[in-house]
């Protein structure tokens, strides 16, 4: 195991001196500690050259699984020892409108709870993760799960809201049916991992409404700005809009029409152990959902 964490520390420095000045040995002896582990594996970790060093492919494969275990390790010694106070970096990815609308108005109180021990990092994205190669903790994913090798909670559910401007309704009329809706400036959403473009969806049994879009968005805050500034139509989930909806801003058209409600989970790999960083902030995150 030592040689695992010389290892790691020297993957995050940029060469065997600075390494061994973080670590606090010789360079030479952090340079026998990776020569061991790569006779032991029969891999090369590091490409090395005179002035630099870098990870091979294998050592990027090696050193993600390797860092997860040495922060696992470290964490059951913290509550083994009664140091119970989680603390590292805690990474999340979810769809941008959710975080900026949803979460990050909830997490105040935690963050200054545990500001001094706990650092949180959010990537605001429509893109799935990959939770191996892009070091996540947990990921906010809305609507069905396909991937069996991920833990779900569920957290909430959401509906969908077809929207206009004022603006717009004045300039161009209220559709009077969904049909008549092919005939205005529609929006669309594109899913950023297939690049196919979002239908919108309609009626208990979420019948899918496919349409030839006036303009096409990467990011639904994008897409609901132009709504409200008053080019088009377009449906988004009931947290990025009704509070404007309420204000006036804009206006929702055939609530009658609204689809089933959507499950928002919480999600995590199955086969990781799940650290007390983990653990805490999910029971902070449904006590305030509840």
């Amino acid at each position: 195991l030592n040689d695992i964490q010389i290892f790691c520390k020297a993957a995050e420095s940029k060469n065997f001196t600075e390494a061994s000045i973080n670590i606090g040995m010789t360079p030479s002896a952090v340079s026998k500690a990776v020569s061991r582990l790569e006779q032991k594996l029969n891999i090369k970790l590091f490409e090395r050259s005179t002035r630099s060093m870098r990870l091979t492919e294998e050592g990027k494969s090696y050193y993600s699984v390797c860092k997860e275990a040495v922060e696992n390790i470290r964490d059951i010694e913290r509550q083994i020892t009664n140091s119970i106070e989680p603390c590292g970096i805690l990474r999340i990815s979810m769809p941008d409108s959710y975080g900026i609308k949803k979460f990050l108005p909830l997490i105040n109180e935690f963050l200054e709870e545990h500001s001094d021990s706990l650092h949180i990092e959010i990537s605001l994205s429509n893109t799935y993760i990959n939770f191996t190669k892009d070091e996540f903790d947990l990921a906010i994913r809305i609507g069905e799960l396909k991937d069996d090798r991920l833990v779900a909670k569920r957290l909430h559910s959401g509906t969908m809201k077809l929207v206009a401007s004022k603006s717009y309704i004045d300039r161009y009329g209220m559709p009077a049916t969904l049909e008549a809706l092919r005939e205005h400036k529609c929006i669309a959403l594109r899913f950023p991992n297939t690049g196919q473009i979002m239908p919108w969806e309609f009626g208990e049994d979420s019948t899918p409404f496919h349409f030839k879009p006036n303009m096409i968005h990467s990011d639904s805050l994008g897409a609901f700005e132009t709504v409200k500034n008053g080019f088009g139509i377009m449906q988004f989930f009931d947290y990025a809009v009704d509070a404007n909806i309420q204000s006036g801003h804009v206006i929702e058209l055939f609530p009658e029409h609204r689809p089933a409600k959507k499950d928002i989970h919480l999600v995590y790999p199955s086969s990781r152990y799940v650290p007390a960083k983990v653990r805490l902030f999910m029971d902070y995150l449904f006590s305030v959902l509840k």
